[in-house]
């Protein structure tokens, strides 16, 4: 077999590419559009998982946090009735000069 520089190679091939084109297989294509269709329904559900955890997480992250303000509050009530009790006090005492 006759060894060809690259120049004549690429004349070899281009000459190939062009003067034959390649067979329509139907069957082939099929296989494709069903290897693309499966892909793009792994490519939704990858992305609908990666929101749903977000989401979940945002939601714990609120109910975490509502829950703790929750709890906070009724510290707050405490203190503003020891607030409003001191200052009755002190407007008892000072009526009762």
């Amino acid at each position: 077999m006759k060894e060809l520089n690259d120049k004549d190679f690429d004349q070899a091939f281009k000459k190939r590419m062009t003067e034959s084109y390649p067979e329509f297989e139907e069957e082939s294509w099929l296989k494709m559009e069903k290897k693309l269709r499966k892909r793009d329904r792994l490519v939704f559900y990858r992305n609908a998982s990666i929101i749903l955890l977000f989401l979940s997480f945002g939601l714990g992250f609120y109910l975490i946090k509502s829950k703790h303000k929750e709890n906070d509050q009724p510290q707050i009530v405490q203190k503003a009735d020891r607030i409003l009790t001191v200052t009755k006090r002190r407007e008892e005492s000072t009526n009762q000069y």
